[in-house]
């Protein structure tokens, strides 16, 4: 049993979106002249991975199915491990997923039959990459007007896209001033203003990102969730102009920034 053919198993609409999170966190941080320790690496991808993908973990069973949190839990872990990562916590339950998804008849006759073999692969220490992997096309199916939800942890933010960057590459996102343990509705977040970034002289000022990475609707992890399509940029009126177009960015590093934004990082 090998990676590839484990993860032909499982739903592929699912398996996509997870090896493109975890082969852009990889890439990402091997770059550099000087290879870090390998825990080092392992942690700076495992933890944006899990921050994200744990809106679908730890969500009620309103929200995500047991079915459909054990397929995830599941190709989280295989998708890790075949770049050269493993979690504990990810691993054990990876290990429950496929006694549950057996008992259930959720897969394949030929998944139960290799249930063992499935196993042995999980918990096999994984062999780390010796060049970063590669990565897909940046491609975005997010439209200019879109308003959506963000959730990070147990807050949830709003933004909104201002345009959609080349050749639907990525969309430029502007970040509304919301912040709230609740998920916003649309009236929420149509009467909110942008959210400014402060600089060193004081100034509040407008703040764009081009989040490349933010792909799929709708989002798999269901940490971004379309609240409204076709309205109005949110007010600008009370910041200063921007410095520069747009920030360089990716759906990751987005959530990051979001949080500075707020002061809740």
């Amino acid at each position: 049993m090998n990676h590839k053919q484990l993860l032909a198993y499982l739903p592929r609409d699912l398996v996509d979106p997870i090896v493109h999170d975890v082969s852009r966190l990889t890439a990402w941080e091997m770059l550099g002249p000087e290879k870090d320790l390998h825990e080092a690496l392992a942690a700076r991808v495992i933890g944006p991975l899990l921050l994200r993908w744990n809106c679908v973990l730890n969500a009620s069973g309103e929200v995500a199915t047991d079915h459909y949190k054990d397929l995830i839990c599941l190709a989280l872990a295989v998708v890790l491990h075949r770049h050269g990562f493993k979690d504990d916590g990810l691993t054990h339950g990876a290990l429950r997923a496929v006694d549950r998804l057996n008992d259930q008849v959720v897969l394949s006759d030929a998944f139960y039959r290799q249930r063992e073999a499935v196993k042995a692969l999980l918990v096999s220490p994984p062999t780390a990459l010796s060049r970063r992997p590669a990565r897909t096309k940046d491609q975005t199916f997010w439209r200019a007007g879109d308003a959506a939800s963000v959730q990070i942890g147990e807050w949830f933010y709003g933004i909104y896209v201002l345009e959609i960057l080349g050749n639907h590459e990525a969309p430029i996102v502007e970040i509304y001033d919301f912040a709230s343990r609740q998920r916003p509705a649309p009236a929420d977040l149509l009467q909110c203003r942008a959210k400014g970034q402060r600089y060193n002289d004081g100034q509040q000022r407008i703040s764009r990102h081009a989040a490349y990475g933010l792909r799929d609707l709708p989002d798999r992890a269901n940490q971004f969730q379309i609240i409204a399509s076709g309205v109005a940029a949110p007010g600008t009126d009370h910041l200063q102009p921007s410095v520069g177009l747009f920030a360089v960015s990716d759906h990751f590093r987005l959530l990051r920034d979001i949080q500075a934004l707020f002061a809740q990082a």
